[in-house]
């Protein structure tokens, strides 16, 4: 069965030292936090911006409805 070029070096006949399965989790969690915060982050400024510049936006502007 054909492996996806990320799963193809685990299965190898030479064996996988575990790096490059280390390596692909960090990816991946690095990849989320990124996603995460930058949701975060936009919410913020959004809230911001549509309270005409208010740092504390009031509860009903960041929360969705």
């Amino acid at each position: 069965m054909e492996q996806g070029i990320w799963l193809k070096g685990l299965n190898s006949k030479e064996g996988c030292n575990g790096m490059r399965f280390r390596t692909l989790i960090l990816a991946i969690l690095l990849i989320i936090t990124f996603f995460i915060t930058s949701a975060h982050f936009a919410t913020f400024v959004l809230g911001r911006l549509s309270s005409n510049g208010n740092p504390n936006p009031k509860n009903f502007v960041k929360k969705d409805q």
